[in-house]
């Protein structure tokens, strides 16, 4: 169970820092608006799953699901402006702001992934008591 919660606080920080990359960026071109545009989910969408790295390969759906749902709750949340707020602050005070918008769906990532490691336990007993 510790291993969940490390990765789900693993998630959280990594979905954290891919958004405020994309809003750095956007920062220095200058084209920063108070609303956020389809590309800017898009690309915050992208830097979530690129930085989730091992946990995206083993669980591809369930990252890409986790970063878009987490995304979209803090995009319909806040404004560009707030989120930069935010990001400007210390890693522990971000968690504290942004962990109770996209709690739901840190449960539902922890769900997913607590079922799709039984699965995988469940085929591989199958799979040793088959050789037997």
């Amino acid at each position: 169970m510790k291993k969940q919660h490390f990765l789900i606080f693993f998630i959280i920080l990594i979905s954290s820092f891919g958004i405020y990359s994309g809003l750095k960026s956007l920062v220095k071109s200058g084209k920063e608006k108070t609303k956020w545009t389809q590309t800017d989910r898009d690309n915050q969408v992208k830097e979530c799953i690129r930085l989730t790295k091992e946990l995206g390969e083993k669980y591809p759906e369930i990252v890409k699901d986790y970063c878009e749902c987490s995304t979209d709750k803090v995009i319909s949340s806040m404004t560009k402006q707030e989120y930069n707020k935010i990001t400007s602050l210390p890693v522990d005070e971000q968690k504290r702001k942004i962990t109770p918008i996209i709690k739901d769906c840190i449960d539902t990532l922890e769900k997913r992934i607590q079922k799709a490691e039984l699965k995988n336990l469940e085929n591989l007993i199958y799979n040793v008591s088959k050789r037997k």
